[in-house]
């Protein structure tokens, strides 16, 4: 006998392989109870899927939703009962987000089918220090900037750039709106990022932020963090200068590799990185389904 029901807890140890080892990318969130909901279809009391949700103070407009079933269940009409338990709890959300690996194909075409959308790619490949340089030789070296260290400690630039990057994020985050916070709020949402303050650069021109990169020390590499361009198509050359610059820094510090996270909304670090081929790379997509108040039941809608 199938069945579905709303849970609190599941023991992961007691699931069949096949759904125990779909649930590595949500396991923490599972066995920390950081989820907002978590039901299980169950056939003669062994569990044979599961679907969970979850919310995000920082986007609080989104309602985040994945569902995993074990081959013998994806045939039945348990995976979208499964689903479909996640819309009685939505407001104040106003969609659905599901990501996943571009790999698995068949979550999303089950996802596709439930009328999501998809808004984002993300990049995240690890790219060799002397490799990026090779594609900048004719590149100048950006010797105008200051270190988001100094940036923070002159109160008028510190209040400029905090404005800056707040517009930024949120500019390419449209699809996934961001919580309202002022620039000293996001003052301490940067420092919580733990950019490197030294290796953080940033460009003003007549007290204007034209352009920012910042790294995050990574044990023996960095990250590339947020990046940041005001201006015209002409000028986009002291991004790339900037960048060029931090990684001959980073070189002579005998750093060989730096992780990067590009996503397609964000046309700063497109620019920056366009003389990568991204059809190499494994991207994170991001599907989306708005939820309409009218009708719940059938709410497919493009974003």
């Amino acid at each position: 006998m199938w069945q579905i029901k709303q849970v609190q807890h599941i023991d992961l140890s007691t699931l069949m392989d096949e759904l125990r080892l779909q649930l590595e990318e949500v396991k923490p969130r599972i066995e920390k109870k950081a989820f907002h909901e978590l039901f299980i279809v169950e056939k003669n009391d062994e569990i044979m899927g599961l679907s969970l949700s979850w919310l995000n103070s920082f986007h609080p407009k989104a309602k985040y939703v994945r569902v995993y079933t074990t081959s013998a269940c994806k045939e039945t009409k348990w995976p979208t009962a499964l689903y479909e338990q996640l819309f009685n709890d939505t407001y104040p959300q106003k969609q659905l987000i599901f990501s996943c690996w571009d790999e698995k194909k068949d979550a999303i075409s089950f996802m596709e089918k439930q009328g999501f959308k998809l808004f984002r790619k993300t990049y995240m490949p690890d790219l060799e220090v002397r490799a990026l340089l090779q594609q900048m030789p004719t590149v100048p070296t950006f010797k105008q900037y200051e270190s988001l260290n100094d940036v923070l400690q002159n109160e008028e630039k510190k209040q400029a750039f905090l404005t800056q990057l707040k517009e930024n994020y949120e500019n390419t985050h449209l699809h996934n709106p961001v919580q309202t916070y002022t620039w000293q709020q996001w003052g301490e949402i940067l420092l919580d990022d733990e950019p490197d303050l030294e290796y953080s650069y940033v460009v003003f021109e007549e007290a204007q932020v034209k352009a920012y990169i910042l790294l995050h020390k990574l044990g023996n590499h960095y990250e590339v963090g947020w990046i940041g361009f005001q201006g015209n198509t002409e000028d986009e050359w002291k991004l790339t200068a900037l960048f060029k610059t931090q990684m001959e820094l980073l070189q002579r510090e005998g750093i060989k590799k730096v992780s990067i996270e590009i996503d397609t909304t964000d046309t700063s670090a497109f620019s920056l990185f366009s003389f990568l081929d991204f059809e190499q790379f494994s991207s994170w997509n991001s599907y989306s389904r708005q939820i309409d108040r009218g009708n719940v039941n059938d709410q497919s809608s493009d974003i």
